[in-house]
Formats: structure tokens, sequence, C-alpha cells
């Protein structure tokens, strides 16, 4: 995880990473993310909006679950990173390129992707990960540091408790 983080901080595309791995959002949560959702003072990030791409385009609308809306606590290199960028007119922390509302498969395809290719390449005992692979990351940091099952559940936002067991919790 900090090989990874350190080759984002350099890296045009390591913001979002960085903001996968330290908050457990999913791609979809992220991408929706604006910037009344953050809160410096407090150190928090709302949930409460997911992007989905259907045959409509692309569309806003509420997360996976009830239990995905909530607030997640972030680290002070988070709040940091947070500060360093640059504020959209559109208000979506990480918008495309016209500073629209971007879509998954373009944001993975543009940004993730190129991202974790250049990533493996410069540290090649890393595999490149999957979003999901990044959300689990941050769900198991949470179970090592905490072994509070509710604790990471409420944080990963599963709306069963048995989703986190199953994961998470190996014996």
């Amino acid at each position: 995880v900090e090989q990874v983080i350190e080759f984002a901080k350099g890296h045009r595309h390591g913001a979002p990473i960085i903001v996968l791995l330290k908050t457990g959002l999913r791609r979809s949560e992220l991408l929706a993310l604006r910037w009344s959702d953050i809160d410096l003072a407090n150190n928090l990030l709302s949930v409460n909006m997911s992007v989905a791409e259907t045959k409509y385009g692309v569309e806003i609308g509420p997360p996976k679950t009830k239990a995905s809306i909530a607030d997640i606590p972030f680290d002070n290199e988070l709040k940091r990173l947070f500060a360093s960028l640059p504020r959209s007119i559109s208000g979506y922390v990480f918008p495309n390129t016209k500073d629209k509302l971007q879509s998954p498969s373009t944001w993975f395809n543009r940004t993730y992707r190129p991202f974790m290719a250049e990533m493996h390449k410069a540290n090649p005992d890393i595999p490149i990960l999957s979003t999901h692979e990044l959300r689990h990351t941050f769900g198991s940091l949470v179970y090592d540091a905490t072994k509070d099952i509710y604790i990471t559940s409420k944080l990963m936002r599963h709306s069963d408790i048995n989703v986190t067991a199953k994961i998470y919790v190996h014996e």
C-alpha cells in the first residue's frame, strides 16, 4: 500500500487512487464525489451519491445500498491531498476533461488502467489491481488495525455484517 501511494503521489492520475485506497470508496462513488461532500475541518468524506452508466448516458443517483450512505473519516495525508487539488466549476472532485460527471468506464480506461500499468512497470512486484481490490485492501487494513468486524463493516458500508465477516475474518 505504501509503495502504491508513494508512486501515486508523483503520478498525474494518482490522486483518485490514493482516495480509493484510503477510503474504500467504490469507483462509482468516487466519481460522484463533490467538493461539498468533503469536510476538511473534520476530516470526513460524505458518501451519498453514485455514478452509473445507462442506455441514456451517465447518470447520478443513490449509492448501491442504504448502508452505503455514510461519512468516512480520513487521515491528514488525505486532507492535504484534497486541499492541493484544483476545484472544478462543476463541483466534482474528479470530473472529466470537460468538467462534467465522468463515466466509470471512461475513467477506468483513461485514468485507472494507465496508472496501474505504469505503477506495475515501475514496481513489478506489485500486481495490477482492480478498483475493487483497492476497496478490499482498505477493508483488510481497517480489520488488521482494529480487529473489530463491526467497525470494518461500518467503514466498508456493507448492509450485512456477515458479508464483512466472510471476506475479512479468516480463522
